[in-house]
């Protein structure tokens, strides 16, 4: 009975109706009777000239009592202006188009994220976007909070009042996105924050460097040094050993020399798979490991270890899981100390029609020198210079590195800046104190004022892709499936197609205003 459109618990100001040929009697009625209660109809580009796929000019007659436009965006958007609760515009006066946003309700009060969807796509990742300086307006007269999504805080902050409509300044950024909380009043909180506090300082970030972080630093890493081993020589039966061959694909060629399908793009998981775990024949795998460093601590992270036999230059080791890495089901061994050289060790276990054979790894305290397909053992990793880590000794390494700089000493604000780096995120620390992450575009963090120079630790969150991804392809896959760890032809190498790692160039100390 009111001038609204009701759908279940939904109900519409206005309807925007598209380019159509044909429109359902059922719903040419309840548009009929929404426009004659008061309610707004917006014709967008052709008009239907069939009802039910029935020739009519009931649509078209409607269509000439309500409002008729191109579906065109900016005429669109236009139209609609009248009816938005929220529109960001850009200081061009244009709207913010990549500006996605949701508004709810609870307790009388109004919540309102907004995300930038801007991708960096082709482009660097981590690379410094264009800022978009922005005003949000919302109709209505509200107090605005600010909930820090990073921290938790609520935090009151500036907004202006015009007429009936509130403006809130703000900048995005590719990727960033504000979450509010908005209070009806008719009387102005006046305690409130400048959103210039939030948000990097508008000065240029040439204009803002005092200092390029000096390199080589101190690392620390959060869990072990990685070397994979995927590409094992074999034999069956006790023949002769064949040459290396990489695991998915010797599957592949063992599978189909008993007779059995070879495909690989698509397997059944191991948990679904019906098909028999009868041993076909006995297998051996042997991977040689090339040590320059006598080598201790090490362990041996390999999946369901009690089903096979595995000797370390002919000693048979222990089979027990002393723990795990990564997942629970890759389980890891004790692998005795070994000397300076070349050490085999080697696999053996029954191969049936049900048997996987995955990549297993060797984890320690070393560093690991990779040329193409080969890899050498070396010295442990302890500093880095700035630029990918796959060079500078942790080629397969995918835990965490704490960065261990120092900040100079300043009675001014700073800020660092890591605009080049290659992983989840960065957290900061400031002599023991957590200061905000660095996730997002700008890529920034206000680490505040500094004394006497201080301890400033980067932590970068490592991706688990130099381990796991799918190293073999030649080319760059823009996708996750099975086929991508098994292409063929030229799209197949044996070599390791690593992805860069680490933080890229070097921090910069900025000031923060």
């Amino acid at each position: 009975n009111d001038c609204r459109f009701h759908v279940g618990e939904m109900a519409y100001d206005v309807i925007l109706i598209p380019p159509m040929e044909t429109m359902r009697e059922s719903t040419l009625k309840r548009l009929r009777q929404f426009a004659d209660n008061g309610g707004k109809l917006i014709f967008a580009g052709e008009v239907a000239n069939l009802v039910d796929a029935i020739p009519s000019e009931k649509v078209k007659s409607l269509a000439s009592n309500s409002m008729q436009v191109p579906a065109l965006e900016a005429v669109l958007a236009d139209a609609l202006t009248p009816y938005a609760d929220v529109r960001v515009i850009k200081n061009t006066g244009l709207p913010h188009d990549a500006a996605l946003y949701q508004l709810r309700e609870e307790d009388g009060k109004r919540y309102l994220f907004i995300c930038d969807t801007r991708k960096e796509g082709t482009k660097a990742w981590c690379k410094i976007e264009e800022e978009a300086p922005c005003e949000i307006l919302l109709n209505g007269t509200w107090n605005i909070n600010l909930l820090d999504t990073s921290t938790g805080e609520i935090k009151p902050i500036s907004s202006e009042w015009i007429d009936d409509t509130t403006i809130i300044k703000w900048v995005f950024y590719p990727q960033s996105h504000l979450l509010i909380e908005m209070i009806s009043s008719t009387e102005k909180q006046t305690d409130t924050l400048s959103t210039c506090l939030f948000l990097p300082s508008p000065k240029s970030i040439e204009a803002r460097t005092i200092k390029h972080l000096d390199d080589p630093v101190p690392i620390t890493l959060s869990e072990p040094n990685t070397l994979i081993l995927d590409q094992p020589e074999w034999r069956f039966n006790g023949g002769g050993w064949q040459p290396a061959e990489e695991s998915l694909r010797l599957r592949a060629k063992l599978r189909k020399s008993l007779g059995l399908s070879a495909n690989m793009s698509h397997p059944p998981q191991p948990w679904v798979e019906k098909a028999s775990k009868e041993p076909l024949a006995q297998l051996e795998l042997r991977h040689t490991i090339a040590t320059e460093v006598p080598l201790s601590g090490l362990q041996l992270a390999i999946e369901q270890p009690e089903t096979l036999t595995i000797q370390i230059n002919g000693l048979i080791i222990d089979t027990t899981p002393k723990g795990w890495w990564v997942d629970e089901s890759i389980k890891t061994l004790h692998i005795p100390d070994l000397p300076a050289g070349k050490h085999q060790l080697v696999i053996s276990l029954p191969f049936a029609a049900a048997t996987h054979l995955e990549w297993c790894y060797l984890l320690g305290d070393f560093g690991v020198r990779l040329a193409g397909r080969h890899a050498t053992i070396t010295k442990p990793v302890r500093t880095l210079a700035w630029g990918s880590i796959v060079h500078q000794g942790l080629p397969f390494y995918t835990g965490n590195i704490t960065y261990h700089c120092q900040a100079p000493s300043s009675e001014a604000a700073l800020a660092v800046n890591v605009n080049q780096f290659r992983g989840a995120a960065i957290s900061v620390d400031l002599a023991g104190k957590e200061k905000p992450m660095i996730a997002y575009s700008p890529y920034e963090s206000i680490i505040g004022t500094v004394q006497n120079k201080q301890n400033l630790d980067l932590t970068l969150y490592g991706t688990r892709y130099n381990a796991f991804g799918a190293l073999h392809s030649s080319v760059k896959q823009t996708w996750s499936g099975p086929p991508a760890w098994v292409t063929q032809g030229a799209e197949w190498c044996y070599e390791y197609n690593l992805r860069p790692a680490g933080i890229l160039t070097a921090p910069r100390i900025l000031t923060a205003e």
